[in-house]
């Protein structure tokens, strides 16, 4: 279980920092710099290659100034009416202490975790999934589909008891399927994000639970690198393929994925043994792949240039308009209808040491 002294230093380091004054306006990243290190073209590793939606080329571009936005974590204190960038130091607090984790994830032969090991890295990628441009859009369909049922009052979105019960503790009882089915009737001036970056610590806080009591495994390629994008941890059943929006509230059949590196994966599951490292064949990183480039926001992150790559965000829109041309599916089709089985064969193999192949069909 999450280990209560853990969660009270925590605690107190979150009020020590609540104290402090930091200043705004800075370049905040919604990617760790430490993740985008580890898919650099160069052994100084400052530069990646980007591709962009649209583009016709990958660009080397700077890690410092990739997946950042100025101000991005920003907020206005309810109190003072001043700027404040306490979620981003908040964010800053969070990533030094799972960096040292990733790091071992990354490159150790050997995965096993403390309990605040665990914690931490459960409460990292809960962060991570909850900050990015294309989670802020969920949160908008969220809160429209929240004010057009007439489910909460404008009003009530600046209660922080309000938005605790509804989305920490999903009061209401809402179903991601049934934010897919809806149709916002109208659009929703967002002039500031702040009450999107209020709920992403929310549902982040909740998420985090969650994958805490799940197992973490990570999967080690032989063959094919993954890649990264800039809304890269993704949640699937292995049964559909990707949609949007994704939502918060994982069921005991979901897979929580993140790449961590070009040959490592996190995953996090229900399964029946955790801390190891799991070889994913080349069917299953093209899987996880297929599923980086749907979930793309605008960008995608590597360390080698591959046309397949530009070409797969060209032939897809974002995942929040819904299209999936048929070519792109039909070609990852197969995939699909095979991971499932392919999944569930490494997974009878019983708790044991070392690295096991997921075997081909």
């Amino acid at each position: 279980m999450q280990d209560p002294k853990f969660v009270r230093k925590f605690k107190a380091r979150v009020e020590k920092v609540e104290k402090e004054i930091g200043s705004c306006d800075k370049n905040d990243h919604y990617i760790p710099q430490f993740i985008l290190r580890n898919f650099a073209v160069d052994e100084d590793k400052k530069k990646i290659l980007e591709y962009k939606r649209g583009a016709a080329l990958p660009q080397e571009v700077d890690i410092e100034n990739t997946a950042c936005k100025k101000g991005y974590y920003d907020t206005i204190n309810k109190f003072s009416k001043q700027e404040n960038n306490l979620v981003d130091r908040l964010t800053q607090l969070i990533e030094s202490d799972s960096a040292e984790v990733i790091k071992k994830l990354v490159s150790s032969d050997q995965v096993n975790l403390s309990n605040g090991q665990a914690n931490n890295i459960s409460a990292f990628v809960a962060n991570l999934y909850t900050r990015t441009p294309s989670f802020r859009e969920q949160m908008k369909l969220f809160i429209l589909y929240l004010l057009e049922n007439k489910l909460v009052e404008k009003e009530e979105l600046n209660d922080d008891k309000v938005l605790e019960e509804i989305f920490y503790k999903n009061s209401l009882g809402i179903k991601v399927e049934t934010l897919r089915k809806f149709k916002p009737k109208k659009e929703m001036e967002f002039k500031r994000e702040d009450i999107i970056i209020v709920l992403a610590n929310f549902i982040s806080a909740k998420f985090s639970e969650d994958l805490f009591y799940r197992n973490l495994n990570v999967l080690e390629s032989s063959s094919d690198d993954f890649i990264l994008n800039d809304n890269p941890v993704f949640i699937s059943d292995l049964k559909k393929y990707p949609r949007w929006p994704q939502g918060w509230y994982l069921k005991d059949e979901d897979f929580v994925f993140l790449p961590i590196s070009p040959k490592r994966c996190l995953v996090f599951d229900k399964k029946e043994f955790a801390n190891k490292r799991i070889r994913a064949n080349s069917r299953l990183v093209a899987f996880i792949n297929f599923n980086i480039i749907a979930g793309a926001e605008e960008f995608i992150y590597s360390h080698k240039k591959d046309m397949g790559i530009q070409d797969g965000l060209n032939t897809t829109e974002r995942m929040r308009e819904r299209v999936f041309p048929s070519l792109f599916v039909r070609k990852f089709k197969m995939i699909y209808l095979s991971i499932k089985k392919c999944w569930n064969i490494v997974f009878l193999v019983k708790k044991s040491s070392g690295i096991r192949d997921i075997p081909k069909n």
